[in-house]
């Protein structure tokens, strides 16, 4: 994953947050849809410099053992809605 890619960008200002309040808020960590080998460079990445010591492993294991399917649907965020929550970011 690209240092500067929009997913390590919304991943690392969601993470800042988080630690300047912990108690207020928590997040979920955004991945590229586009080529599985950028998502899970980026899920690596999110796992070793940005969760710290919490972790989704159990969550996954439960599921598991549940036997359960995960759906996920991909979620397109306005080019505006990017830029008011990441400052800084643009748009070619």
């Amino acid at each position: 994953m690209r240092k500067g890619s929009i997913s390590r960008r919304i991943n690392d200002a969601l993470a800042e947050i988080v630690a300047k309040h912990p108690k207020r808020f928590g997040a979920i960590a955004t991945v590229p849809g586009k080529t599985i080998d950028g998502s899970l460079s980026e899920m690596g990445y999110v796992e070793d410099n940005l969760l710290g010591r919490f972790t989704l492993d159990p969550w996954f294991e439960e599921m598991n053992h549940c036997k359960v399917t995960l759906f996920m649907r991909p979620m397109e965020l306005s080019r505006a809605a990017v830029q008011r929550e990441v400052p800084g970011t643009h748009f070619a």
